[in-house]
This record gives C-alpha cells, structure tokens and sequence, in this order.
C-alpha cells in the first residue's frame, strides 16, 4: 500500500519486530484511508519522512470483533479510523489462504480492503472454516506500516 506521511512525533519512538526496528506514531494518508499508525522507516534519516511517499507492509499487534459477512452484506471494501490512534475497523474481501509448515495446520488469511493488505493466522481468527471470496469485518490494534524498503 502507497502511503504519504502527514507528520511524526519523535517524542513516540518505540521498538518493533524481531530486530528491534524504531517506530515512530504518525499521521498518513492513502489513496483508501487515512489516520494515526506506527511507522517503521528503512533509514535512519526519518525525519525527511514527512511529506513523503511510502510502499508499506501492513501488521498489526491484535485484531478482535472477527465476523464473516454475508456476501450482500458487504457493499464495498472500507478500512475506518477508530477513536484510538492506531485502531481500525476493516470490512474487506478474503483474497488468499496459505498454509505454512509451522505451527501444523497454520494459515495465513490475506484480507483486501481497497489497496490495503491485511495478513492474519488462523490461529489469530479463532476460526475453523473460512474461505477465499468471504466477506469478513474486523478490528485491527496497533497498526504497523513497514516501510517496504526495510
């Protein structure tokens, strides 16, 4: 996804991930929707950041409220900004589940709202049955944006 930064606040540096990357809360905006996340910039040198645009990974540090929709249900595809920074609610398409070797029987679930990619377990779903094409609405905490450089 193709996002520009608004504005950062360098006071908010934390680490994230594996290796310990700094991420900083920022305004963004996007061709789909706008809002505060975390930014995981690919250099040192973010505080040019502002202004600029990103290719971003989406993650995020939970998700709650999983429903499948009925097909009907679901006029278009929607990512809306939450009254807590960070917080999203997701109405999007189920465009791909694979599985992987570990955990046995894990699945990676790529949900699509407009150009936003969210990838979610299984396991995170709490869910025995799902598949490609289902319509599925959920909240997303903690939203991560990966500079795609990184």
């Amino acid at each position: 996804m193709r996002i520009t930064v608004e504005s950062i606040d360098q006071r908010g540096e934390r680490r994230l991930g594996c290796m310990q990357l700094p991420s900083f809360p920022v305004q963004f905006s996007s061709a789909t929707f706008s809002g505060k996340a975390r930014f995981v910039p690919a250099g040192s040198d973010w505080q040019r950041s502002i202004g600029q645009t990103f290719e971003v990974e989406i993650n995020q540090e939970n998700i709650t409220n999983f429903e499948v929709l009925e097909a009907s249900v679901l006029q278009e595809t929607s990512v809306t900004a939450q009254t807590q920074p960070g917080d999203f609610r997701v109405c999007g398409v189920v465009i791909a589940i694979v599985s992987i070797a570990e955990p046995d029987g894990e699945q990676i679930i790529t949900v699509k709202a407009g150009d936003a990619l969210f990838n979610l377990t299984r396991t995170e779903l709490r869910i025995a049955h799902l598949s490609e094409g289902s319509a599925v609405a959920f909240t997303v905490h903690d939203m991560s944006l990966w500079d795609e450089a990184i």
